[in-house]
């Protein structure tokens, strides 16, 4: 029994050893590793955030783009709309002119004509 016994403390004191020399690294290792598996778990979830963000981002981003798209169209459209009015106002212009021109030279014909009666009623 006694033989037992201090093979027994001869183990327990050897596996306390082993448990110093080994137990203490492998304790740290593992500290170590739980550290980094919850800085992973950490760093998982601030990229599913990033991306979250990014995709509102995005959204967002295409969103701004179609309304830029839809105003250059209108913009287009306005400035096509004015060349044509401004091009209808100038025809209209050069229409009035030419019935001008025209109105003077009927008035300057109408003018000759009644002279031109005038004179033949008094040679008459």
């Amino acid at each position: 029994a006694a033989s037992l016994r201090d093979q027994l403390d001869q183990q327990k004191a050897e596996a306390a050893q082993l448990w110093a020399s080994h137990g203490g690294p492998l304790q740290e290792e593992a500290t170590s590793l739980a550290g980094s598996r919850q800085r992973s778990r950490e760093l998982e979830e601030h990229q599913a955030v990033q991306h979250l963000a990014e995709t509102r981002l995005r959204s967002e981003l295409e969103e701004l783009q179609a309304q830029v798209q839809s105003l250059h169209r209108r913009h287009e459209a306005k400035k096509a709309n004015h060349a044509e009015l401004k091009g209808q106002a100038l025809h209209a212009q050069e229409a009035m002119e030419k019935l001008a021109a025209l109105r003077s030279k009927h008035e300057v014909d109408l003018a000759h004509a009644k002279s031109a009666a005038s004179k033949r009623q008094a040679e008459l």
